[in-house]
């Protein structure tokens, strides 16, 4: 999973929120891969909030990221 890829972020958001959300007895793991910077940087962020605040600021955090490209122009790569 790319997390500096707006699909993957949105898959993230979207699908696999809802299984946690709708407590769905599965266990699963996600694997950032890092195809560019931006792509560690995401998944070290992602690595640190998980650890230090728990799943619930990982979705928050990529909740708003999401938000913040759908409200970018197509031509800007980053908030």
């Amino acid at each position: 999973m790319d997390l500096a890829n707006k699909e993957d972020i949105t898959l993230f958001v979207e699908e696999i929120q809802a299984f946690v959300l709708n407590n769905v007895p599965i266990r699963f793991g996600l694997v950032p891969t890092q195809l560019s910077e931006l792509s560690k940087e995401q998944a070290k962020i992602a690595y640190y909030l998980n650890k230090t605040y728990g799943l619930e600021s990982v979705f928050s955090y990529f909740t708003g990221v999401c938000l913040c490209q759908a409200m970018l122009s197509p031509h800007m790569q980053r908030c």
